[in-house]
């Protein structure tokens, strides 16, 4: 009688203490920290973004660089870093960019790029929605309705 209540209190705490390193996997999100580079064109216009993507415990940003082309007229560079918040529902993420956005952008040029990226790139205090799926081979694949997908691939700390 001892014995299976020795057993069954062993088989008890294996299990109480697999529960609690399941629900600790759970909701310790790893960091994601991956860079991704994406072109876009509209037929008259060519937009190149090079992006950092970093989540996470207290600093998220896009650190951002963008060339863009206008047909027939010379190159402009950009750069922005969008600090922002976000909430997350399994592998969908719904940031919103901070009011202290750097480097935040004249209306000329924002109205030129405007057609090709979401206003959370270009202007403080606005939300986007993208999906962020881990890939098995460590890179991520980020998906918005306006933006084409990102394959975004690790890089150091």
């Amino acid at each position: 009688m001892k014995k299976n209540l020795i057993y069954s209190l062993t088989i008890f705490s294996v299990l109480v203490l697999a529960g609690i390193m399941l629900i600790r996997s759970m909701h310790n999100e790893p960091d994601i920290n991956c860079q991704s580079r994406t072109i876009l064109h509209d037929g008259q216009n060519v937009l190149t973004m090079k992006s950092v993507l970093h989540i996470g415990k207290n600093d998220n940003f896009f650190d951002v660089f963008l060339t863009f082309r206008q047909h027939g007229s010379s190159e402009e560079n950009f750069h922005r870093v969008v600090n922002f918040n976000y909430d997350k529902d399994k592998d969908i993420y719904q940031m919103f960019s901070d009011v202290t956005n750097d480097n935040t952008m004249n209306r000329d040029v924002r109205n030129k790029l405007n057609d090709m990226l979401p206003d959370f790139f270009l202007m403080p205090q606005r939300g986007i929605r993208l999906k962020i799926n881990r890939l098995k081979n460590g890179n991520y694949t980020i998906l918005n309705d306006r933006l084409p997908v990102f394959l975004c691939m690790p890089v150091a700390n």
